[in-house]
């Protein structure tokens, strides 16, 4: 079996491995905000603003309106790590299971801080990551 498996679908990769075989995950995670809000003008953009879909009450909607109204994404990260992407309404007990699923089993990395991020994956799992030059 692989050392590494590459994935974004974590609950169905759970197949793969038992008891017996110690699993770690690794991510590269991004601020929620900073992620909705590069969602919102990414959207505003590229569809919204685009003439081939242009829609003219969200072409000009406020980042505050947009997700005040509920249209952006809902607690994804949650939904995802609890597999409860069709729930209606995420509690308090969905955030803390999602946050102990990612205690538990997965080393955090933050995008504003990759080279650091990927020290610790290094060291972690005890791998030698070579630069451009190796």
């Amino acid at each position: 079996l692989a050392d590494v498996v590459v994935t974004s679908l974590v609950n169905e990769v759970g197949a793969l491995f038992n008891p017996q075989m110690k699993v770690r995950m690794f991510a590269l995670v991004r601020h929620p905000v900073e992620r909705a809000a590069s969602l919102f003008y990414f959207l505003q953009d590229v569809q919204w603003r685009a003439p081939q879909t242009f829609n003219e009450h969200l072409a000009n909607i406020s980042i505050i309106d947009f997700y005040r109204n509920r249209m952006g994404e809902s607690n994804w990260m949650v939904r995802y790590l609890t597999n409860q992407a069709t729930k209606a309404y995420m509690d308090e007990s969905d955030l803390k299971l999602a946050k102990e699923i990612l205690r538990r089993k997965c080393l955090i990395g933050l995008t504003t801080e990759k080279d650091q991020s990927f020290a610790r994956f290094e060291k972690f799992f005890g791998w030698r990551l070579g630069s451009d030059a190796d």
